[in-house]
């Protein structure tokens, strides 16, 4: 099989990532794919190559994804900042901190709106929405569905029961950094998470 696709151009491992599914695209890195552009490596938690692949001021080295349906600019910084969300939705603490320590800004959106913040709070990434929050992250930019951090955060909690404890720690961290319960959907049917809004204050003026 072309493991580096049959146009050679990483789609295996691009599309893997694209869609989340980081084990898949860990096991082609495993079976030697190559990890030369800075979306994969920041996806992936190469922080060694990260660091070979921006400069300071979050310029990013040539070798910039060809990929069309990526929907990325030939500006090295897009590819930076998607570096950063992706970097962020698959918990790569310190992928995150190497690139904000680059300049890149921690408000860098992907096509659908979502911030760093909005991914790694929605998979619970405690670390990574606690070192997010501490460097000014936006907690009320809204993405294209209208979502808040804190919106779309208790959207993937309702979704995913059996990672209630990890994202009753998300919303209280969000909500100690001051995410505005108003912009949450309450209630969501969900006991757990109503509890928890209404003890912040939520009453039912949420968004539709």
């Amino acid at each position: 099989a072309a493991i580096d696709g049959l146009e050679d151009d990483g789609s295996p491992v691009m599309t893997a990532l694209a869609f989340g599914y980081v084990e898949a695209a860990e096991a082609l890195a495993r079976r030697g794919a190559r990890i030369d552009n800075v979306l994969a490596a920041a996806a992936l938690g190469r922080v060694d190559l990260v660091r070979d692949l921006v400069a300071e001021g979050g310029a990013v080295a040539p070798s910039l994804v060809s990929l069309y349906w990526l929907r990325l600019s030939s500006d090295p910084r897009s590819h930076v900042e998607r570096a950063f969300v992706w970097a962020c939705a698959f918990g790569r603490t310190k992928v995150v901190e190497l690139l904000l320590e680059q300049g890149v800004d921690p408000a860098a959106t992907d096509d659908d709106g979502m911030t760093g913040l909005h991914w790694a709070a929605g998979r619970a990434h405690l670390d990574v929405v606690r070192l997010l929050t501490e460097r000014g992250a936006p907690l009320e930019v809204r993405n294209r569905w209208g979502g808040t951090v804190l919106d779309s955060t208790v959207y993937f909690a309702v979704q995913d029961r059996a990672g209630w404890p990890d994202y009753a720690a998300t919303l209280e961290l969000l909500l100690e950094a001051g995410a505005d319960v108003r912009a949450a959907t309450y209630p969501t049917g969900n006991e757990a998470v109503d509890e928890l809004l209404e003890r912040h204050g939520a009453r039912e003026s949420g968004p539709a």
